[in-house]
């Protein structure tokens, strides 16, 4: 199992993001074993309502609904736990939905982490203070 961010997700939806086609190609691989925490969907859609409109953002709202990625449940104690990695990794300026794809990674016991922001997940660690593996590996 893997934990997504929202980079991946969005360039799914943007065909001309440069990471588009690579992206696409690596979900397709790993799905159905991909984590969606419901931060991360409400950061996706936002971004692909204001870019796109309606019509786009009912289509990955779709997507999710149908079971591409196993949307995760969140309650105060995941709440909690988002806002202790928020507080320790302060100075990396994280908010709520990085922290929250931390803390599915550090719940569902997995190390690999979908994402295109390394700058702010490079410096994070899983619960055995080793650095995330960050797939795919960066596409520049």
């Amino acid at each position: 199992m893997i934990v997504i961010d929202t980079g991946p997700l969005f360039a799914i939806y943007d065909s001309s993001d440069r990471y588009h086609n690579s992206v696409r190609e690596y979900i397709e691989q790993m799905r159905p074993s991909i984590s969606l925490s419901p931060y991360v969907l409400a950061e996706l859609d936002y971004l692909v309502q204001t870019r796109f409109g309606a019509k786009v953002e009912l289509s990955m709202l779709n997507d999710i609904s149908n079971g591409s990625f196993i949307l995760e449940s969140f309650d105060g104690e995941d709440l909690i736990a988002c806002m202790k990695i928020i507080e320790k990794m302060n100075n990396q300026e994280i908010g709520l939905t990085d922290a929250s794809v931390v803390h599915l990674a550090q719940r569902n016991n997995t190390n690999t982490i979908m994402t295109l922001d390394y700058k702010h997940f490079n410096p994070m660690r899983n619960s055995k203070n080793k650095p995330f593996n960050l797939v795919p590996e960066k596409l520049n």
